[in-house]
């Protein structure tokens, strides 16, 4: 039952966007609907930022940007692997630290048995 209501759904958004696309071909548009909204988004980018050298500018930046993304994302990796080394190196110097003292604690005379 909920599977037919919902092929129903889908059904009827089909049929309304055969009819918006058959709007725009009215209209003198050749494409679906998607195409139309690009095309849209395309008029509202400036003028200048269309032409050949501001499409390179784009490329260069957006390239230094991924280059620079992934540097940080290194360093970042390297020196939190740093740190966690670091961290472990303490402690297990602590760890050994505290079983000297606790060694030579117990093996302090005042504290043998007396006869």
């Amino acid at each position: 039952m909920d599977s037919q209501h919902e092929i129903a759904q889908l059904k009827a958004q089909v049929d309304q966007l055969t009819a918006e696309n058959a709007a725009l071909r009215e209209e003198g548009f050749r494409g679906s609907k998607a195409e139309a909204l690009m095309a849209l988004e395309y008029d509202r980018i400036p003028t200048f930022m269309k032409s050949q050298q501001a499409i390179a500018w784009q490329r260069k930046i957006a390239t230094a940007v991924m280059i620079v993304v992934t540097l940080i994302l290194v360093a970042v990796a390297v020196f939190g692997g740093l740190y966690a080394y670091r961290d472990h190196q303490q402690l297990e110097e602590m760890r050994r630290l505290q079983a000297n003292v606790e060694h030579d604690f117990w093996k302090d005379p005042a504290f043998k048995a007396k006869k």
